[in-house]
């Protein structure tokens, strides 16, 4: 569960699902709290493993911004993280959330 500065608790499956329902060239995804210039938000950390549409960085902020625009104020994803490989996960598949800000790139990632 996140919990924003304004008291709001945000599931972040319930955004991921939203990702992975939108987004068909996401072939993975996790949403966390992270830092972009000081400021703490929503952060989606999406694995495009097609190199050419990773690199499309237009389309992925055009296409994050269509989703933010059906989703509550305080659900919207407000930076997207573009790591080059898959996360690191647990025997049973899932996605290690605790080696996820590890992966964060405050530098390369999409302003949306």
């Amino acid at each position: 569960m996140i919990v924003l500065s304004n008291g709001k608790n945000v599931c972040p499956e319930e955004i991921e699902t939203e990702i992975m329902n939108t987004i068909p060239y996401a072939k993975e995804c996790v949403v966390y709290e992270g830092n972009y210039n000081g400021n703490t938000m929503i952060c989606a950390g999406v694995f495009i493993e097609d190199e050419e549409m990773r690199k499309n960085r237009d389309q992925i902020q055009a296409d994050f911004r269509a989703l933010n625009k059906t989703m509550e104020v305080y659900k919207k994803v407000g930076y997207v993280n573009l790591p080059a490989t898959e996360y690191e996960k647990t025997g049973s598949k899932k996605i290690k959330r605790d080696t996820i800000l590890a992966s964060h790139d405050e530098k390369g990632g999409i302003v949306l």
